[in-house]
């Protein structure tokens, strides 16, 4: 399955990369899937059950950003859990 999300910046989608894709790699770790940056866009490709989770992982991620916080291991950790 592919699962494409749209950001309207950049600088979101590094954020939710996090340094040397910290972030991105706990995701893909976990739910087994792979997160790629297309321009603005995330594209999430993987078996489904990963793909919806990891989207929501990122979404709740995305909204953390948009409030202006700071991505870090625990953010991002409680992000996984509570999609499981």
């Amino acid at each position: 399955m592919e699962k494409v999300i749209e950001f309207d910046t950049i600088d979101k989608i590094i954020s939710i990369f996090g340094e040397y894709d910290k972030n991105v790699n706990m995701i893909s770790n976990e739910f087994g899937v792979n997160v790629l940056a297309r321009g603005e866009a995330l594209k999430i490709t993987g078996p489904q059950e990963g793909v919806i989770m990891a989207q929501k992982v990122i979404e709740n991620l995305m909204s953390l950003v948009e409030r202006g916080e700071a991505l870090n291991d625990q953010n991002v950790g409680y992000a996984i859990e509570s999609v499981k």
